[in-house]
């Protein structure tokens, strides 16, 4: 067993951090889900907003799409930033089979660990693309506006 230190009664402080941590880990799968359907509602949202972009007009694809291959690869490269973002916010939010370890304290923490882990990476990625996609959609905003 380890040692026992004398300890001091903690502060209003201390108890009120206590309590702050203590919120934030049992509220984490449910921010990180609720988290993975806000990018997944941006990035629809953004996309239709790219889709605007490049349907500027009475043809499309419109003039300026169809020869300057710097706007077609940015346009690309939102597009794609995008539909990867949505997806891996999909697999943050998908639902999944865990055991359930009901007699096994040990084991159910190790599994809530590995959700915890599955949950932030996916959304670790869909924060980075969606980031990445916001990036490259106002470079082409930015471009056109330059260009037309």
């Amino acid at each position: 067993h380890p040692p026992v230190h004398d300890g001091k009664l903690l502060s209003d402080e201390q108890k009120r951090l206590n309590v702050l941590f203590d919120d934030m880990k049992k509220n984490q799968l449910t921010f990180l889900d609720e988290a993975g359907k806000r990018i997944i509602e941006l990035s629809t949202g953004l996309l239709g907003v790219l889709f605007v972009v490049i349907a500027l007009g009475k043809d499309f694809p419109p003039s300026y799409l169809k020869s300057a291959p710097l706007i077609q690869a940015i346009v690309v490269a939102t597009l794609v930033s995008f539909v990867l973002a949505m997806l891996a916010a999909v697999l943050t939010v998908q639902p999944r089979n865990y055991n359930f370890y009901e007699s096994n304290l040990t084991e159910m923490r190790n599994e809530l660990l590995k959700i915890l882990a599955y949950k932030s990476r996916w959304m670790k990625i869909a924060n980075w693309l969606f980031f990445i996609g916001t990036v490259f959609l106002a470079v082409l905003i930015a471009t056109l506006v330059l260009l037309i």
